[in-house]
């Protein structure tokens, strides 16, 4: 409880410094936090400016268009704050922003879309594909075994189809099309006045000019890019940096963690709802017993109908 009142009265400080209302938002990106949010932003609307503090790994691709969406639907300025990560899909959310304000470790990633394996698509390798694994294959080809003759080539796509049914690539291609649509639908939230040319490259960056899905993207590589990003003031660093260790008290996404029961966090000064495990854990000396049983167990959210108020 005392964690909780620090976490709500951080919100309180950075609402009197920024002068907007703030939500704080832990979660994995999926359809179930829309109502969620839809609740939170319906009983408070009109908003003329809000300031949502992202935390996440990501999620489902068309649950963030949705909810970046949702957000525009209701709010006229969105600021959005990193303190940490906002990964993938929460790279995506944060396109729609008006601004992208970087904590001190924030970072963002890239988005090519992710597919995972099923135990028929190879019999070893990632059990997470991206589409843009597979779209490298013949520059590897090419650079590393000095492939170049299109009778080669053929050979190379003839492994690819052999190692993955040929629907899970065009799967792969279909979520690549739609990511590019996405992101640049988002992105015109963000940079309103911007050539949709201009939008489309950053989005092609973003799906496609990294290392790997898991590149971290700093607030610089996001400037260079064309987005609106600033790292936050020596304030908002504290705020932010402080607000993160908290919530990394109060939430897990850890399904196997069973000495925390909240998995996902949105919360401001009025308002609070949290992803949680209501059943009572097995009575068990077996770890592995506990653990299966905890990723078992589907959590779900509730909003506080009395939440704490800082002030």
């Amino acid at each position: 409880m005392k964690t909780t009142s620090k976490l709500i009265t951080l919100l309180a400080d950075l609402e009197e410094r920024r002068g907007h209302p703030v939500l704080l938002c832990v979660m994995d990106i999926n359809n179930d936090v829309l109502p969620i949010l839809n609740t939170y932003l319906h009983t408070h609307q009109p908003i003329e400016h809000l300031d949502v503090v992202l935390s996440t790994s990501g999620g489902t691709i068309t649950a963030a268009l949705r909810i970046g969406r949702l957000l525009r639907a209701y709010v006229q300025n969105l600021t959005i704050f990193v303190p940490d990560v906002a990964l993938s899909s929460g790279t995506l959310i944060c396109l729609c922003a008006n601004e992208i304000v970087f904590g001190t470790l924030a970072t963002l990633s890239p988005i090519d879309p992710q597919n995972v394996k099923d135990n028929d698509s190879a019999s070893n390798g990632p059990s997470q594909i991206s589409s843009e694994d597979i779209r490298i294959f013949r520059h590897m080809a090419k650079d590393w075994f000095g492939i170049t003759r299109e009778e080669d080539h053929i050979q190379v796509l003839a492994l690819v189809t052999q190692r993955f049914f040929p629907t899970v690539l065009s799967t792969l291609y279909r979520s690549e099309q739609m990511v590019h649509h996405m992101g640049q639908e988002l992105l015109s939230y963000q940079l309103i006045d911007t050539p949709p040319s201009v939008r489309q490259t950053i989005v092609e960056q973003l799906i496609n000019g990294y290392y790997a899905h898991t590149y971290p993207i700093s607030c610089t590589e996001a400037q260079s890019l064309g987005l609106k990003a600033r790292d936050a003031d020596v304030e908002e660093k504290r705020l932010l940096w402080e607000i993160a260790q908290l919530c990394d008290e109060l939430v897990t996404t850890n399904k196997a963690d069973h000495h925390r029961n909240t998995l996902g966090l949105i919360t401001s000064t009025d308002f609070s709802a949290r992803l949680v495990r209501k059943d009572a854990i097995p009575m068990s000396s077996d770890p592995d017993d506990i653990t299966a049983w905890l990723e078992e167990i589907e959590p779900t959210w509730e909003i506080d109908t009395a939440p704490h108020l800082a002030r």
